[in-house]
């Protein structure tokens, strides 16, 4: 009974329960239903259900917060398939087939090559889809033209996001000339001028080696990237390629579907956003949650979408281990290059050789001798070896320490093998080992199958170099380097696009890198010799990619020999200790107590048969890269160069040079010293970008030997990077570079242009002349634009020529060699007008040669006392103007460049002219006076006679005494009548009428005829 009454109390319990969830759950939905609103799609967030037994998951829309509800929630959707992955607001771009909606790609001609005259003219074809940014294996990469290309993505972002860029650049990049432009809706560039996609900061990820991560932020609306590239050919080489391997792209709208891996990837966990790469021997198939093992007869890489079936063994699988060497003869077993993967059960197959005995040892390396135990080690300080014996060096002589490979029984202890993939940007490690192998005499690269290979081996000098003979506190440069790295190579390729790599690894406070040369093709066998002037430590790295290697198509046949490498003046500098081991005996003229030898005095030379130190002769310097012994060691300076002392030769701005115009005229004489700190910059043709920054070419010179720089230049941020960073100013010891220069319109920069891609063109001056011709190298009429001038206008023009230096350009045999030419133009007494050439507007017509022309008076010739007249002027107050008259072709210099202002003074002949005019003014006064006086007395009595007024008694004669000249001599015919004839007394004459007496007899006077007679005669007389 009690059971029963409690059953049907705890049933009625029950019943009213389950009445109460009732009314609390239409209390709530009424609640709900008074709550629900239209929610904005801000409102909304979306997400995906687990996958469930199909495959699928389902996108569901829900309120962004639990407090509000949305009656206006879209419904869900199916068919995401699980197994792939998703960047939910992002796409991702790889495993590329053909360019994606919004990629686009266009090449088009670069303005400054129309002006290269090689035989590789530019076709329509070089300009092709074929070459700059294309897509290959599956990645977009842009290998070198002569075009210029441009990569454009067009993206629509509904929200603030950016794009990621996972690339590589190539090993040697100074030859690229990269920037990247986004514009917004408007087609305005915005940002921080993008060119910064490569510029050196903490935002870079390293993602694997020389893999490389960008982000580059963008903005709400349409976006416009475009990627230009522009290379310089004379630095860059088929091997230079960039690779993106893949695009993310964050802020378009949400995807409603996720992408399938691509092929040698697989992703096994649920909403993945990136896919794993299958291992070596496992492949997979797009969309794949896991990867397949290859069967046991085939073979695959990482991140393969098939297997390969492995090849019957070849006599390249295979390569001798050498054992240790005693009495002479050692054993070779064989082994096989790693990874195997060739089956040597095949009938084709080669058979690994079996082992070798008695095998004759091959010499040891020089600086080294063999043990007893037949290892070849280091001599011991104070001796050296040929590779035979250790012996000690004669007194005065010193050892000549280093590494001296000769070698190849094994790898030497100071050197490492490695390989690196140049096109595969995942986290791979290089399986083939070994990468370099060892064949007694030499060592040559390994054969593998695997593609986009480089097979690297490196030198390590921890110690650095010590060179004893160097003066202490001496800078190092190229001319004075502490060390020189050489190696005997050979390479064996099939085309042009093989490369290989000598980098000097620098590690100081950082790793810097420095590449040493860079080979395309095959290389005959040859010595490489480079200086070092870096005495810390170094490595150096000889790198060998095959023809094909950077787009994975390699070459299998292709191979790189090594027969010697050489690292001298090995050494501790700051204890002054030597390391390695010594392969000769040097002569030393002064060494002190214990042994260590002291250099000579600077510009000086050893001279072994003396063992003196002597001077180079005049007008030589010391080739301090040489090892100073011998008067050849003494190089003659070029023309008109002066070496003072002996170390280096120099330009002092003055020289005398014949007029090739006027053989028989006297020499010119120039003085070319104001240019010395006049700035030298030309500026090449502006080749402006379509999209983005616009470039020219940037030349500085120095004609004097104190330098210019030649490296990167600008705001730190826009520095572009390399894959390998350089030692800064490493360059800064040249005399003629040229760097490309971007300008940059961002108000916010200090610098007008960033300067990358330097390239050097001169380091030493090694002639000035008026000779056009040098070691090869031809200046046209073209060049110096004498093809629209007569002979007589043509002006004088003095060329300047640097050394040439070794070209990679198969095209310039002779190497590149920069020209300044120095063009006298009476005109321009202002600053020196730098220009380039008009028929080469951007500096060089063939890559080879560089030609600069200047144009100033400072390079007409200097006028002697001979070529110029002195013009004095007016004397004003007691001073006077002096001006100078230049003849034709010639400058005045000096004092005589200028007028000045002299007291006015009286010369010896001007005084001695004074005085004779004087005088003669002087007698010609007097004549005057004694006419004048005689006129007048003859006047008188002239007048007195016409009269009748003559006196009665004559007084005087008739005619005074002055007159005593005129009277006639002639005693025949002349009558006197105021006299007599000789012995004649003379009488006076009396008035007219009275008897005049002669000789006492009494005579008549004359009368009116007398008197008419007198007059006649009178009148004759006057």
């Amino acid at each position: 009974m009690l059971f029963t009454f409690n059953g049907a109390n705890f049933y009625n319990l029950n019943q009213r329960k389950h009445l109460y969830i009732l009314i609390i759950g239409l209390l709530l939905y009424v609640i709900e239903i008074v709550t629900a609103k239209n929610c904005d799609p801000s409102e909304i967030i979306y997400e995906y259900t687990p996958c469930d037994q199909n495959g699928e998951r389902w996108r569901i829309a829900l309120p962004k917060s639990h407090l509000i509800q949305c009656e206006n929630l879209p419904p869900p959707k199916s068919g995401v398939n699980c197994w792939t992955y998703s960047l939910g607001s992002g796409q991702r771009y790889e495993d590329l087939k053909k360019w994606p909606n919004g990629f686009t790609v266009e090449n088009y001609e670069d303005a400054s090559e129309h002006f290269f005259q090689t035989q590789l003219q530019l076709t329509k074809e070089e300009c092709s889809s074929a070459s700059g940014w294309i897509i290959q294996s599956g990645e977009i990469r842009y290998q070198p033209t002569a075009c210029i290309s441009k990569l454009s993505i067009s993206l629509h972002l509904v929200q603030t996001g950016y794009i990621e860029f996972y690339y590589k650049m190539p090993k040697n990049s100074r030859g690229i000339v990269s920037t990247v432009d986004v514009r917004n809706e408007q087609c305005q560039s915005y940002g921080s001028q993008l060119a910064a996609l490569f510029r050196k900061d903490e935002d870079d990820i390293t993602a694997n080696g020389d893999w490389k991560i960008k982000r580059l932020d963008l903005k709400r609306g349409q976006n416009l990237i475009t990627w230009t590239i522009a290379n310089n050919r004379e630095l860059t080489t088929l091997a230079d390629i960039i690779y993106i391997a893949k695009i993310d792209v964050v802020g378009l709208p949400y995807t409603s579907s996720c992408s399938k891996c691509p092929s040698g990837t697989f992703s096994a966990s649920k909403g993945s956003s990136l896919c794993q790469a299958c291992g070596a021997n496992y492949f997979s198939k797009p969309g794949a949650t896991s990867c397949a093992r290859c069967p046991d007869n085939q073979y695959s890489d990482t991140k393969s979408a098939t297997c390969i079936t492995k090849p019957p063994c070849e006599k390249f699988d295979f390569y001798p281990v050498y054992g240790r060497c005693q009495d002479g003869k050692q054993t070779i077993d064989y082994a096989s290059i790693q990874p195997a993967v060739c089956q040597d059960a095949l009938p084709a197959s080669y058979t690994k050789p079996s082992t070798e005995h008695s095998h004759i040892c091959h010499r040891c390396s020089p600086g080294t001798e063999r043990t007893p135990d037949g290892v070849c080690e280091f001599c011991a300080e104070g001796l050296y070896s040929n590779g035979t014996k250790c012996e000690r060096c004669p007194p005065k002589m010193r050892p000549n320490y280093g590494y001296y490979i000769t070698n190849w029984e094994k790898l030497p202890v100071i050197a490492d093998t490695s390989c690196e993939y140049a096109t595969f940007e995942e986290n791979k490690e290089c399986r083939i080992k070994p990468s370099w192998v060892p064949l007694s005499d030499r060592i040559e690269s390994a054969t593998s199958r695997d593609k986009g290979i480089a097979m690297e081996i490196s030198f390590n000098v921890t110690s650095g170099f010590y060179n004893p003979i160097m003066q202490e506190n001496s800078k190092l440069s190229l001319d004075n380097p502490v060390a020189t790295f050489s190696l005997d190579a050979e390479t064996i390729c099939q085309d042009e696009s093989c490369t290989l790599y000598i980098v000097q690894e620098i590690i100081d406070k950082g790793r810097f890198f420095r590449f040493l040369g860079v080979y395309n093709g095959s290389l005959s066998r040859q010595i490489l010799s480079y200086p070092i002037y870096h005495n810390g430590n170094s490595r150096f790295i000889i790198a060998f990619m095959r023809s094909g290697a950077a787009t994975g198509n390699d070459a299998i046949s292709d191979k790189a020999t090594l027969y010697s490498v050489n690292m001298t003046n090995v050494g501790d500098a700051q204890h002054k200790l030597p390391k390695g081991g010594a392969d000769s005996c040097l002569p030393c003229p002064s060494m002190d107590n214990i042994g260590r030898c002291h250099p000579c005095p600077a510009g000086q030379y050893i001279d072994s048969k003396q063992n003196l130190c002597i001077k180079c002769p005049s007008g030589t310097r010391l080739n301090r890269t040489s090892n100073q012994i011998g008067s050849e060691s003494c190089i003659k300076c070029g023309i008109n160069m002066e070496s003072i002392d002996g170390v280096e030769c120099a330009f002092s701005g003055k020289l005398e040079l014949p007029d090739n115009s006027e053989p028989s005229s006297k020499p010119m004489k120039f003085d070319l010293s104001p240019l010395k700190n006049k700035p030298l910059i030309a500026e090449g043709i502006k080749v402006f970008a379509r999209e983005g920054n616009s470039y020219f070419h940037s030349f500085n010179v120095s004609l004097f030997g104190e330098g210019v720089k030649c490296n990167e230049k600008g705001d730190q941020g826009f520095v572009f990077a390399k894959t390998m960073d350089e030692k800064p100013n490493e360059e800064s010891e040249v005399l003629f570079c040229r760097s490309t220069a971007v300008p940059l319109n961002n108000e916010n920069q200090t610098e007008k242009a960033v300067y990358v891609s330097s390239f050097v063109i001169g380091r030493k001056l090694a002639s000035v002349t008026r000779d056009r011709n040098f070691k090869g190298f031809s200046l046209s009429d073209k060049d110096l634009e004498y093809d629209t001038m007569t002979q007589e206008r043509r002006p004088i023009d003095v060329h300047f020529y640097f050394e040439s230096l070794p070209s990679h350009v198969r095209s310039c045999s002779n190497g590149t060699v920069g020209i300044v030419t120095t063009r006298c133009e009476p005109t321009a007494t202002n600053e020196p007008q730098v220009r380039l050439p008009r028929s080469c507007p951007d500096g060089t017509c063939n890559g080879c040669m560089f030609h600069i022309i200047v144009e100033t008076s400072l390079a007409c010739p200097v006028c002697d006392t001979t070529d110029f007249q002195e013009i004095r002027g007016e004397c004003i107050n007691g001073k006077q103007q002096v001006h100078y008259i230049p003849s034709k072709h010639c400058v005045l210099s000096g004092a005589q460049s200028k007028e000045k202002t002299e007291m006015c003074t009286s010369s010896n002949g001007l005084k001695l002219l004074l005085i004779l005019a004087t005088i003669l003014i002087g007698f010609l006064i007097l004549i005057i006076f004694v006419f004048y006086q005689r006129n007048k007395s003859l006047e008188y009595r002239y007048s007195r006679i016409v009269e009748g007024h003559e006196p009665e008694e004559m007084e005087t004669c008739g005619l005074e005494s002055d007159d005593e000249d005129l009277e006639d001599d002639d005693s025949n015919n002349a009558r006197v009548y105021f006299g007599r004839k000789k012995n004649d007394y003379v009488v006076g004459v009396t008035k007219t009428g009275v008897p005049n007496f002669v000789n006492g007899i009494k005579k008549n006077s004359g009368g009116a005829g007398e008197e008419a007679k007198f007059l006649s005669d009178e009148t004759e007389s006057v």
